[in-house]
């Protein structure tokens, strides 16, 4: 009788396994995965925000001519550019998709838009630390620089 049990038990089980279906133990790595990386992304590292380092020991310490400094800085400000371009596609075609309602496309295409709009901020992020020459430049400091607004670095 245990042993019928135990073949029931069994066939069952590999017919109906739930967690094997999901892959479970996949979904739990990946999100696992996710929310180091967030993490990462929003927990101040201690060893960046202990160096302060003027933009000129930045570049004595990397070597830079001046002419590397302008042609690092436009390429930030075209890779900003395009980034800004690409997004502004991916915007148009999000509200598509809202139109036609298809509901879920749109979703990962409004979190794609927003991903190339964070990389369009950090190209000219940087653009503007060349430009200024200043480094350790913070959001207000930056968005008060591209509405060219009178401010002390």
């Amino acid at each position: 009788m245990i042993k019928k049990k135990g073949i029931i038990r069994r066939t069952l089980g590999s017919m109906f396994n739930v967690q094997r279906w999901f892959s479970l133990p996949t979904i739990i790595i990946s999100t696992k995965i996710f929310w180091k990386f967030a993490r990462d992304i929003f927990v101040r590292q201690p060893s960046m925000a202990a160096t302060s380092e003027t933009f000129e020991e930045a570049v004595k310490r990397f070597s830079l001519t001046e002419e590397d400094i302008k042609q690092r800085g436009k390429a930030f400000l075209r890779n900003s550019l395009m980034f800004l371009f690409i997004s502004m596609i991916l915007f148009f075609y999000t509200i598509y998709l809202l139109v036609n309602a298809y509901l879920l496309a749109t979703f990962i295409s409004a979190l794609l838009t927003i991903l190339v709009l964070v990389y369009a901020y950090r190209e000219h992020f940087w653009y503007t630390q060349i430009k200024h020459r200043k480094l350790g430049l913070n959001f207000k400091i930056w968005w008060q620089l591209l509405l060219k607004k009178e401010i002390t670095l």
